[in-house]
């Protein structure tokens, strides 16, 4: 059976002091799943500003010996707030190896030279595959599909003190023109995320394991769980663990039947107020996507700590 060929498009963190990791161990996923051919990986500004997150991207990539995949850098900041740029991770490597040209055109040039063929896995803010919509007309209907995570659906989450979720809330704008595109979206949002817990347990295994990667991410991911414990001290999503949200859309792409399935028609707030980024379901008018409503966590887990052990 051909690989599946997969764009990831993220606002990587791990490895910058004080990070989240689960956007480090999907990339890892990605890298480390037998049926994926990673084309590229652009970045967005996000968790942290589009350069640091390239930086840590090819930081990842050396230590897994990744060569030939080349990584561009997208979007500094939302598509209508120029103002909105994320501050430089003052602990991101400078690493030599950045990709020429701007991430929403190198998205753009390589799904319609492989129309019907490429997978875009989005795991931050939508901007760069907005700014491909626009640049390129046939992007929605030439790109195979975008896995998303992004947004709540039936339960009453938020990203801190802010509604809704975090990607969603960064660039609703963006997140809006890919849902009206016509392009094949599939969501993976914070009510089956939240369901994929990494324990202090699960990290402090992995920072004591052998090999390269799993000490690197379980030494981030107990210092990101401390973080949480301290920063989030009554909220009830926060216990002794944390979320892989993003390692959950990349086991989505690879792994759907680990998950339900329902097509719906979304729409995003756009405005200032206190709704904005919050997704909104119609049942109502035509779907323009899938959202997942269920997920098997056990066999979600196996899948994703299986993966691992080949890092």
């Amino acid at each position: 059976m051909a690989k599946r060929r997969v764009i990831v498009d993220t606002d990587l963190s791990l490895g910058a002091l004080g990070s989240e990791i689960d956007d480090g161990l999907a990339l890892a996923m990605v890298v480390a799943e037998p049926g994926f051919d990673l084309q590229a990986v652009t970045t967005v500004s996000g968790n942290v500003d589009a350069k640091s997150a390239a930086q840590l991207v090819l930081d990842l990539f050396g230590r897994w010996d990744v060569s030939g995949v080349p990584v561009f850098t997208g979007a500094t900041s939302p598509l209508c707030d120029p103002r909105g740029r994320r501050p430089v991770a003052p602990s991101a490597p400078n690493v030599e190896g950045v990709a020429q040209g701007y991430a929403a055109a190198q998205l753009a040039r390589l799904v319609m030279e492989a129309p019907g063929e490429i997978t875009v896995i989005a795991l931050g803010p939508l901007t760069n595959i907005a700014v491909a919509i626009n640049l390129e007309p046939g992007f929605a209907t030439a790109v195979k599909e975008i896995v998303v995570m992004g947004g709540t659906y039936f339960r009453n989450l938020s990203w801190g003190s802010l509604p809704g979720e975090f990607n969603f809330w960064l660039d609703p704008e963006a997140a809006q023109a890919v849902l009206r595109s016509g392009a094949a979206v599939r969501l993976v949002g914070l009510d089956v995320t939240t369901q994929i817990q990494l324990s202090r347990a699960d990290a402090l295994r992995l920072a004591g394991s052998d090999g390269d990667f799993a000490p690197h991410i379980g030494e981030h991911a107990v210092a990101w769980i401390d973080r949480l414990a301290r920063e989030y001290p009554e909220d009830p999503l926060v216990g002794d663990s944390c979320s892989l949200h993003d390692a959950l859309a990349v086991a989505a792409t690879a792994r759907p039947d680990l998950l339900d399935w329902r097509d719906i028609s979304v729409q995003i707030i756009t405005d200032d107020q206190a709704g904005r980024g919050v997704a909104v379901l119609d049942r109502i008018q035509t779907p323009n996507c899938s959202i997942a409503v269920g997920v098997r966590a056990d066999a979600v887990r196996g899948y994703i700590f299986g993966l691992l052990d080949g890092l």
